[in-house]
């Protein structure tokens, strides 16, 4: 086969779709395949034509191809890889061609014949086995000549192995010829093998097809001519290596020859860097001395010489501002006069506008007086009609509570005196001492005081920061008492708190805890115990060995009874909110039921916050609890909860109908203020986060005191959901429970949660989850409402707090005490007195208002005239003594300068000279120098020819290093360095410097002590094997074998 479009040299391309191979000649290829093209290879070697060209060999057949004529080209080795492997090449595809010898002709047989008789291979008209055996036995003579040959290279090969270091690298090159030649021997014996094996098969063909003989023949040409390739191939390769041994024993002996040189060199050049060597470094230091002592006298006198000089510009810039200042105070005093003048006559005009404003302010205050006394008149009808209400009216408190609205809050406003409505009591009589006040709502909170004509019994809450009253006739007392008495009768019983303790608290005095222990999944808990122990308590784990003796268990949940007909119940009003993870599938629901107003949208109050992705426990819920605590301190940030009955958490993917849940709180008939949530579920520990409900005392209490539910339940219980954590939190807080197993279907866990199959069709539930697209959240919508108006619940049913019946009015008959006629009487006089009075008060007020403004006014100009006069005087004042203090300055000034000018000239004189000094002791140092550094030149030519003696000496010889052995020594050398300092303070320096000295035979480093101890022969015996020492033997390279038996021979003895 063609490898890579290449044949060997002597070779055609025949090529056939969809393969192509190599053929000897044209002729010889099998008739069905077409020659694609002939491959010469250009400059073959000229010393013998080894291989026939083919356009020589298709001219001698008679053959068409690219070739033609009759000068044959002399072949030329390309390498000698190449070249055998080409003669390889076609060898072995002329013998693989002779199984398809049927389709070649008998003319290209009859020219291979001739072309083996012209070689003298085959005589014209000898037998197919006398040449045969001719050929094998040259074919024998060759294969011993070639082993003698291969003898002979492993005999240089191994002395090519026992060359130096630096002839490695070309013996290597050689030595990979010589394995090359190797294998193309062997390719050729074993082509000689098989092509005896084929002309045993041309033999037994020879009755059938005669042309094969010839083909036979040329094949056995072709495998001479292989045999006397790699015969003469490895005869170049024995001439290289012998070039190449005889250029390493060069190298060896000049390397030898010149290291006397360079050790005569380094010590000649140290010996006459050291003889001068003191002498120039003393005369060096002396002329720096000098050097120095004379620069030092110049910087002293330079600095002198500057400092004076600053000091004369010193003086110079004292005098130039001087001069200026004393410009800027004769400037500052001229302007200090006119400014004195213009400030006197300022004050004159405000004296004269100050009078006039006194006489406006006079006249003012008489209309004022005048006026006064009316109002006075207006007060007086006032206070009569408030004292005649008081007298016939009562008004009945009833603390704690906070009655519904009865209509639009009125004011009341008086006409003359201050109004006071700052506390519940004054609140109540201002409602007193007016009649047509009804009801009286104050709230602690805002210091708010709200008053209405009509009075309710309807309560919104009971919350001890507000107070009620209702007023009426006296007359009609009891009927405000009795409606008192029903207000104060549907008053609820909430339960107190009851206080119990957490871990690490003494619960000697509660008798209980707070705390609960729960399986890895928080379906098992425990509560904890109150153990008395030693005189103290503490609330531990219940465990089922003694802690000591418990005196109280986990704390009593109470679950909240349902309200009389006549107790006040919770409200309705909702404020619900949802956390959405806007980057997942649920945002999609939360958008769908925002664009529709659904869910969240239709409770009284509701926002939306911002969640984010959490990791899922085992079991596969979420890990949220953590999550949902910085979003619950939203919702307290968020304040909007405060304002509403019931706090509502509602998933995103939880269809919810507020209406619905109205209705379900309202069945459950909550006492009012009760602090309590729901439980929604009967699975589990009975609460689903897909719909929290909680009321609003609950929610409070959760944020007035849940934190210690972080540190103490959170902490213990990572893993758990925000619903177990939550739940958990409301139980150890003490708030109580309610149950509403029909509010929530929940399809995560099936039929234990109410679910049944996928269907949203049962009309009372209030929520279903769980539903992530918007598709199917809208489909269970849907669903949901149909069966809801199927049951009788209209969306309308349950709806919007705001949107609740009005208030039931009190039922009051008119009052018909003449008291209230009377005080009517009083303050229409009054009012029609303040009528009369307002424009002249306003006016009066008006005209004192602008004349006081004008006496302030007046009184200011006065005031800055005075204070710019007295300032302006000021100024002039230091303006006088500014220039006086300035020509003072100027002429000390002139004075110092004159005095330091003499010291400039003085010290310029005094640098000039001690410069010539300067400059002559540079001179000496500079001789100084050039003698130093040559003495420097030759230390360091020293030391490179020393170096250099070293790496020559070191590359001729080798070191066999044995860590953790200690050999046997003797008395160590003293190898002293010529000029180089001896660095041997590791095993690697220390095997070195040995190697680097010819008279070095062995060495051993001491790691304990850094010590390097080098010997002049070898003793070929461990004295210890410690890690603490490193042994190296050393010799020439020719001693490496020498060397690695020792190494061998210490290491079999190692224990």
């Amino acid at each position: 086969q063609v490898g890579g479009g290449i044949c060997p040299s002597a070779t055609v391309v025949v090529r056939a779709t969809p393969s192509a191979r190599c053929w000897p000649s044209a002729a010889m290829a099998p008739a069905n395949l077409v020659t694609a093209r002939s491959l010469v290879a250009e400059n073959i070697a000229q010393e013998e034509p080894l291989l026939r060209s083919p356009s020589r060999a298709l001219s001698q057949r008679g053959g068409a191809g690219d070739g033609g004529g009759g000068n044959e080209r002399p072949l030329r080795l390309l390498g000698l890889g190449v070249a055998l492997v080409a003669a390889a090449c076609a060898a072995v595809a002329g013998i693989s061609s002779l199984s398809t010898g049927a389709g070649l002709s008998s003319r290209a047989v009859s020219d291979d014949s001739h072309f083996l008789a012209e070689k003298n291979i085959m005589s014209p008209g000898s037998s197919i086995e006398a040449t045969a055996e001719q050929l094998s036995q040259a074919a024998d003579a060759a294969n011993k000549k070639l082993q003698a040959d291969r003898e002979e290279v492993e005999r240089l090969e191994k002395e090519a192995k026992e060359k130096g270091d630096k002839g490695n690298m070309e013996v290597k090159n050689g030595t990979e010829n010589l394995k090359a030649a190797k294998e193309a021997q062997e390719k050729a014996e074993e082509m000689q093998k098989n092509a005896a094996e084929q002309l045993k098969e041309a033999q037994a063909m020879l009755a059938e097809a005669q042309r094969q003989e010839e083909k036979a023949n040329a094949l056995q040409d072709r495998g001479n001519q292989a045999v006397v390739d790699a015969k003469g191939l490895q005869s170049q390769a024995d001439t290289i290596e012998q070039g190449e041994a005889a250029e390493a024993v060069g190298a060896k002996a000049a390397i030898k020859a010149e290291l006397p040189a360079l050790e005569q060199e380094a010590k000649y050049l140290s010996d006459q860097a050291n003889a001068k060597k003191n002498a120039t470094d003393a005369a060096r230091k002396s002329a720096k001395e000098k050097l120095d002592a004379a620069s030092d006298a110049v910087d002293k006198v330079d600095k002198k010489l500057q400092a004076a000089v600053n000091e004369s510009h010193a003086d110079a810039d004292k005098i130039a501002k001087g001069m200026k200042t004393a410009a800027d105070c004769n400037t500052t005093e001229e302007k200090s006069e006119q400014t004195v003048i213009k400030g006197r006559a300022d004050e004159k005009q405000g004296r004269s506008d100050l009078e006039a404003a006194k006489d406006a302010a006079s006249k003012a205050k008489v209309q004022q007086s005048d006026v006064d006394k009316e109002a006075d008149k207006v007060a007086s009808l006032e206070k009569q009609a408030w004292a005649k209400s008081t007298a016939h009216r009562v008004c009945v408190d009833i603390p704690g509570v906070r009655l519904r609205e009865a209509g639009s809050a009125l004011e009341f406003e008086p006409m003359t005196v201050e109004k006071d409505v700052s506390s519940a009591e004054k609140c109540t009589q201002w409602c007193l001492e007016h009649e047509g006040c009804a009801q009286v709502i104050y709230s602690a909170g805002n210091k708010g005081c709200y008053l209405f004509e009509k009075a309710t019994k309807d309560i919104n809450e009971w919350n001890e920061l507000y107070t009620s009253a209702i007023c009426g006739d006296k007359s009609h007392e009891n009927i405000l008492k009795e409606a008192g008495d029903d207000i104060k009768g549907a008053k609820p019983e909430v339960p107190g708190l009851v206080k119990c303790s957490w871990s690490g608290e003494d619960c000697a005095s509660t008798k209980c805890c707070n705390e609960v222990s729960c399986s890895w999944d928080s379906k098992d808990c425990k509560g904890y115990s109150c153990y008395e122990n030693s005189g103290s308590a503490s609330c531990q784990q219940t465990a089922g060995w003694t802690q000591g003796q418990i005196i109280g268990g986990f704390r009593e949940v109470r679950k909240v009874s349902p309200a009389g007909d006549s107790v006040t119940k919770q409200g309705t009003s909702l404020f619900c909110f949802m956390a959405v993870n806007w980057k997942i599938e649920e945002q999609a629901v939360a958008n769908f039921a925002k664009d529709k107003n659904f869910g969240i949208f239709e409770c009284d109050g509701q926002t939306i916050l911002t969640g984010w992705e959490v990791p899922k426990t085992p079991w596969m819920t979420w890990m949220n609890a953590d999550a949902f605590v910085k979003l619950w301190q939203q919702v307290k940030d968020h304040g909007e909860y405060a304002k509403h009955d019931w706090t509502v958490k509602v998933d995103a993917d939880t269809v919810f109908f507020p209406n619905m849940l109205r209705m379900h709180l309202d069945s459950l008939k909550v006492p009012q203020g009760s602090r309590a949530y729901v439980r929604n579920v009967k699975f589990s520990f009975e609460f689903q986060g897909a719909l929290e409900v909680f009321t609003r005392e609950a929610v409070q209490l959760y944020f007035d005191q849940g934190g210690v539910c972080a540190d103490k339940i959170l902490k213990e219980n990572q893993r758990s959901g925000e619903n177990f954590i939550m739940k958990t939190c409301m139980d150890a807080l003490g708030v109580d429970y309610l149950e509403d197993f029909a509010m929530l279907r929940d399809h995560t866990c099936g039929a234990d949660c109410g679910a049944e199959g996928d269907s949203c069709n049962d009309g009372w539930v209030a929520a279903y989850h769980a539903y992530r697209d918007a598709d199917a959240w809208s489909k269970c919508h849907d669903e949901a409402r149909a069966a809801q108006l199927k049951a009788g619940h209209k969306p309308e049913d349950g709806g919007l707090v705001a949107d609740r019946a009005a208030p039931k009015i009190l039922d009051l008959p008119d009052a018909a005490a003449p008291e209230a006629t009377t005080a009517k009487d009083l303050l229409k006089q009054a009012s029609a007195l303040n009528s009369r009075l307002e424009p002249d008060a306003k006016a009066a007020k008006k005209a004192v208002e602008v004349a006081e403004k004008q006496i302030k006014d007046a009184e200011g100009e006065i005031h800055d005239a005075k204070a710019a006069i007295a300032q302006a005087k000021k100024e002039a004042s230091d303006a006088r003594h500014d220039a006086a203090d300035a020509k003072k300055d100027i002429a000390e000034a002139r004075a110092a300068k004159a005095k330091i000018d003499k010291v400039v000239d003085a010290e310029s004189a005094k640098k000039a000279a001690l410069s010539q000094k300067e400059a002559a002791a540079q001179s000496v140092y500079d001789a100084a120098k050039a003698a130093s550094d040559d003495v420097a030149d030759k230390l360091k030519r020293a030391t490179d020819a020393e170096t250099k003696e070293r790496e020559d000496i070191a590359s001729l010889r080798v070191c066999m290093d044995l860590p953790g052995v200690r050999i046997k020594g003797g008395t160590p050398m003293n190898i002293t360095p010529i000029v180089m300092p001896a660095d041997t303070h590791t095993a690697e320096s220390c095997s070195m410097w040995c190697r680097q000295h010819n008279s070095c035979k062995s060495a051993v480093f001491s790691e304990g002590n850094k010590g390097c101890y080098l010997f002049d022969q070898r003793v070929e015996e461990a004295q210890e094997f410690t890690k603490g020492f490193n042994s190296s033997y050393c010799g020439d390279l020719d001693e490496r074998e020498t060397l690695q038996g020792i190494v061998d021979k210490i290491y079999k003895t190692m224990p």
